[in-house]
């Protein structure tokens, strides 16, 4: 039953996260982004803050000052800001694609940074999921477009934090780290402001998207922590790939979106090597517990 519960939990920050994207670049077309994501950053930190008070943590322990702590909050603010580039200036389901590279691209950093061990399954699964990025992304033909290079770089930060926070020590609590990363993309609001500036025509009736956006984003981050929480990880990770049918959904709906067959066959490669990525990652976890 938790297994299920945990799924349920996945699916639902998954559409969320998807909405809190979404959301984002509706507003772009009438509010300066950099003003949305500051004014959000500053009230979620509020909101993270006052939470991880209420179960007693501390925001600022010695922990806090850990080298992989202060890494990942930047790379918190690299990926935020990129991310908001991103899905301002491409499609949804475009940007979710590509973000689904994370797994993969996590495990070759492991390689690379951390000098893991990695069989021939999972170096040809690497090699298909950027296969399937390249596919996407197109850089060679006559319609590419350069704004999904940003995507790309927008999940290389995701994957850097992601395996960055592997080195997390025990003690930093998840609340804790979590209002730490939030008040660390604060920066990203100004630095949006400064490269996008504003809309030629301000929309003030927006702002109601400000409050949805932060219960859009803390809901994700709650639903996201407890379902790790309540299923086996084996279980509940494969369902992240949910993200992608949800902005591929609301894409077509709200923002006339129609993503191309070649989009397709790269985003099938994309998610079907991160799932086989995952699939091998947990068979190799399991061995080892079992002959520890």
């Amino acid at each position: 039953m938790e297994n299920v519960r945990g799924i349920a939990l996945m699916i639902l920050a998954m559409a969320t996260f998807t909405s809190f994207d979404a959301l984002v670049k509706y507003t772009a077309t009438g509010l300066p982004t950099g003003l949305v994501i500051l004014t959000y950053s500053v009230l979620a930190s509020l909101v993270f803050f006052a939470l991880t008070k209420t179960k007693g943590e501390a925001i600022f322990s010695k922990n806090a000052r850990h080298p992989a702590v202060i890494g990942r909050c930047v790379l918190e603010l690299l990926t935020s800001m990129t991310v908001v580039i991103a899905v301002t200036r491409i499609d949804l389901s475009v940007l979710a694609a590509v973000l689904q590279a994370t797994p993969i691209t996590m495990t070759l950093g492991a390689v690379i940074l951390f000098g893991e061990k990695v069989g021939w399954r999972r170096w040809s699964m690497i090699l298909l999921g950027f296969t399937g990025i390249l596919i996407i992304v197109r850089p060679f033909g006559a319609d590419f477009d350069a704004n999904v290079l940003i995507a790309f770089v927008a999940m290389l930060f995701q994957a850097m934090r992601d395996l960055l926070s592997r080195r997390v020590p025990q003690t930093i609590g998840n609340l804790q780290l979590a209002t730490l990363g939030t008040m660390a993309t604060l920066p990203s609001g100004f630095i949006l402001l400064a490269l996008n500036g504003s809309p030629e025509t301000l929309d003030l009736t927006l702002i109601w998207s400000i409050p949805v956006l932060l219960v859009l984003g803390t809901v994700g981050y709650l639903c996201i922590t407890a379902s790790v929480r309540l299923g086996d990880v084996s279980v509940v990770l494969p369902f992240r790939y949910t993200r992608l049918i949800f902005a591929i959904a609301i894409g077509m709906v709200f923002f006339a979106e129609r993503p191309d067959l070649w989009t397709w066959i790269g985003a099938t490669l994309v998610v079907g090597s991160g799932l086989y990525t995952l699939y091998r990652e947990m068979q190799v976890s399991r061995a080892v517990r079992h002959d520890n």
